[in-house]
């Protein structure tokens, strides 16, 4: 379904998206970009930039009592960049239904993406597209596609007329990561053990690239008992990273040193995700990038490591 709409229709779907889910996506507020409730048409930043949290925080609240999940919730995620709608699509996929909201009820709408200096999602291939709305200016006006039931039905009640088309995949032309090669070099860790302890001896083990990877989702569980029995289990965001997360009974550390911390992310990423769900932790948000405290790049690391094994066949 493709159409052309004026600002003014744009606002009018807008309002009816406001009134019927709860609704969240990218405003600026006192001059940063965050990621947060939109309550007016005015307040949705459209300019297909990221912000430093993604819509996780929203779907995966941090410190949530794990009772009080609630999965008809009707929510709406506008104004989503490519890395970030596949993003959504991944992490949906790594959970059952009863610990998130249903499919059938997130609204996805994407926006023509602006990519940063650390961005690297044209190193991944892009398959189908999650959404079901995606915008696109045109000019003072804009052209807004439909790519499914919901978005169907939406402009129908808007009164949005269409017609039959769809997006044209931009081009791209830098060379796609091949998981299935990532997957095999990163699961061999003896074959690239200096490699690994490397990119440790420069890793500060902070976790920043956890809390704002769209893809991390490492959670840990506290109980806290009342005075009348009941209990709340609450879920907090917790890091690999972190020494706690890996200890075991008797403080027995599965991951005693930095280094297999730091491997184990890229393993979970890249291998274990990989064969678990089809598709990898990761769409080149770059967002790690930017937040890495030892300036880290996920892009070049994982350049590097199959170059390193290109000159060794």
């Amino acid at each position: 379904m493709k159409t052309k709409i004026t600002t003014h229709q744009l606002n009018f779907l807008l309002e009816y998206i406001l009134a019927n889910f709860e609704t969240y996506g990218p405003r600026k507020i006192e001059g940063k970009l965050t990621f947060v409730k939109i309550d007016a048409p005015n307040n949705l930043d459209l300019s297909g930039r990221k912000t430093p949290l993604s819509f996780k925080k929203i779907l995966t609240p941090n410190k949530i009592d794990a009772q009080e999940i609630i999965t008809d919730r009707k929510i709406a995620f506008l104004a989503l960049p490519d890395c970030d709608v596949k993003a959504l699509e991944i992490l949906l996929n790594q959970f059952p239904e009863g610990v998130r909201p249903k499919k059938e009820n997130i609204l996805v709408m994407g926006v023509t993406c602006r990519p940063d200096k650390f961005c690297f999602c044209d190193k991944f291939d892009q398959k189908k597209p999650f959404w079901d709305l995606f915008l696109e200016e045109a000019g003072a006006d804009f052209n807004l596609y439909g790519n499914s039931i919901l978005a169907k039905k939406i402009l129908d009640k808007t009164g949005i007329k269409y017609s039959p088309g769809e997006l044209k995949n931009k081009k791209n032309d830098a060379e796609i990561f091949d998981q299935d090669e990532l997957k095999n070099l990163i699961g061999n860790r003896e074959k690239n053990l200096d490699f690994w302890q490397g990119i440790a001896d420069n890793c500060f083990g902070c976790g920043a690239c956890t809390t704002v990877c769209p893809l991390c989702f490492c959670t840990r569980q506290e109980i806290y008992n009342k005075l009348d029995g009941s209990c709340t289990q609450c879920l907090n965001w917790d890091s690999c990273f972190a020494k706690r997360f890996s200890e075991v009974q008797n403080h027995y550390d599965l991951r005693p040193e930095n280094v297999d911390r730091l491997y184990n992310w890229y393993h979970h990423k890249f291998v274990r995700a990989k064969e678990k769900n089809g598709d990898a932790l990761c769409t080149g948000c770059g967002r790690c990038i930017s937040a890495c405290p030892a300036n880290l790049n996920i892009n070049l690391i994982l350049k590097s490591l199959i170059e390193r094994n290109k000159d060794e066949k």
